[in-house]
């Protein structure tokens, strides 16, 4: 007897064909080595044209990397505004390469799996303190926890509206990065992270 497909079994489905999104909910810890992105360092600079992540901007485009008498100089495109950003100070920005393709599966196993998360029925300043610090200092792995915590809680009551807007930034920025490391439409990606998070 097979057993009855409910709308979870459906949309975790969807994120396994979407995402590739197919860990099981019931193994919980475990490492994720390739989450732990190092930020971007001056010996080893990025190349012009390739894409990397800016805290708290998310993810930018190196369009060149330009010789200055001071040292040289990253131009980033980010939502078509373009900044300058000394390579020498990069990493002390939080500036780093975009997650791997094997750290996007991580990161998919991660949100997949769930976090632990006590659901208040009330606003806790302390833990969206956590989350905000995570999002200003942009690892992959706190912006996906953050995006996973805030999930938990949505399904046991509304968020908030700083809340709300964590959960957005989160989201946006889990869909730039993933489907710039996959190589994925945004819109499909998007899909595959609200099926994780439904």
């Amino acid at each position: 007897m097979t057993s009855p497909v409910t709308p979870r079994g459906c949309l975790a489905a969807l994120a396994c064909v979407v995402l590739g999104a197919c860990a099981s909910r019931e193994r919980r810890g475990g490492a994720f080595p390739d989450l732990d992105v190092a930020p971007v360092r001056a010996d080893r600079p990025l190349e012009a044209g390739s894409w990397a992540v800016m805290p708290p901007l998310g993810v930018v485009l190196v369009k060149a990397v330009e010789p200055h008498p001071d040292g040289d100089t990253y131009v980033v495109v980010n939502e078509g505004h373009t900044m300058n950003v000394p390579v020498a100070r990069a990493a002390g920005l939080g500036m780093r390469p975009l997650v791997s393709a094997a750290g996007a599966r991580q990161v998919l196993a991660l949100l997949d799996r769930g976090v632990e998360v006590p659901v208040a029925r009330l606003y806790d300043k302390e833990r969206t303190a956590k989350w905000l610090e995570a999002m200003r200092v942009g690892t992959i792995r706190g912006v996906a926890e953050t995006f996973a915590a805030l999930c938990e809680v949505r399904s046991e009551r509304r968020l908030v509206t700083v809340e709300q807007g964590l959960f957005h930034a989160a989201k946006t920025w889990l869909v730039a990065e993933l489907g710039a490391a996959r190589s994925l439409p945004p819109d499909d990606v998007e899909v595959g992270l609200m099926a994780l998070c439904d």
